[in-house]
This record gives C-alpha cells, sequence and structure tokens, in this order.
C-alpha cells in the first residue's frame, strides 16, 4: 500500500454528541476528482436495534465506485458510529466491494445491520440510474384483431 492510502483508511472519531466517524473519501472528493461513485444510506430509527435502543437520529452512509462497486468510504454520526466505523475500516483495507455488505450475516438486532441496509439502498439507487435497455424499433407493439387471442403481438424484423 502507497502510504497515501495508509492515511485514507485511518478512521476519525468525534466523540460528541452524536458521535461523529468516517473513514475513507468523501463524496465531495470523489466528486471534484471525477471519481464515478454512487452513496447508500441507512437510517438508525430504521433499524430493529435502533427501535429497540431508542436510537431515532443516526445515519451510515456508504460510498462506492460505480462501476466496479468497490467501498471508497463509509461516514457515520449517530450513537456508537465510533464503534461501527471498523467494519467500514476493514472492508475498505483489503479493497472489498459493497456486496461484501450485503452478503455477510450480521448479528440480528445490531447496528451493525446499517451496513446491509445502506449497501442495498445504494445498489437500489445504482440501478435506478442506469439507462433502461435500448428496444429495437422492431419491438414494437402490433395490435392483434383476432378473437383467438386475447395479448398483443409483437413485431418480428
Amino acid at each position: 500500500m502507497s502510504e497515501s492510502h495508509d492515511i485514507k483508511v485511518i478512521p476519525y472519531g468525534i466523540y460528541s454528541i452524536p458521535e461523529v466517524s468516517m473513514v475513507g473519501n468523501t463524496e465531495e472528493e470523489l466528486a471534484t476528482a471525477g471519481v464515478p461513485h454512487v452513496a447508500g444510506r441507512a437510517l438508525f430509527r430504521e433499524m430493529a436495534r435502533g427501535h429497540i435502543s431508542g436510537e431515532l437520529h443516526g445515519l451510515l452512509k456508504v460510498v462506492f465506485h460505480r462501476d466496479t462497486h468497490r467501498l471508497l468510504g463509509v461516514h457515520i454520526i449517530g450513537q456508537g458510529a465510533t464503534e461501527l466505523i471498523h467494519i467500514g475500516q476493514s472492508v475498505l483495507t483489503y479493497g472489498g466491494t459493497v456486496e461484501y455488505f450485503v452478503h455477510n450475516v450480521f448479528n440480528y438486532p445490531t447496528m451493525a445491520e446499517c451496513y446491509r441496509t445502506a449497501a442495498l439502498d445504494g445498489l437500489n439507487r445504482l440501478h435506478r440510474q442506469s439507462p433502461p435497455p435500448a428496444v429495437s424499433r422492431c419491438e414494437g407493439p402490433l395490435t392483434n384483431h383476432s378473437r383467438t387471442h386475447s395479448l398483443p403481438q409483437r413485431k418480428t424484423c
């Protein structure tokens, strides 16, 4: 690892109320550098553990590369942010992708589940940003006036 890369995987924490912690790049840094990225978010109040513990204020955000899905940054604000950040730090350090959070099993109910929710949110945002598949001019609907078929047929080329 290069020295500058080592600095990017050092987590930062502010022990305030609420706590704030981050590791990796911010969306602003990536936009300035022209890196295509997507962010996914999870609100503490949407987690079962958030309801149990009364943590109604808090956010975990994952930022990943739009094309490779490689994790680029994690940002957390809320109770326990300085503890939760180390999961993202590990994935970031080893060049993991956002899919790690989707396929990994977290204890339930824990606030670590925010990682999975944020990853799914980001992947859903990515799919909504993707352009729809191109439709050939020959695939337009064709009205079928036959009484034997109730569904419209497709033109074929």
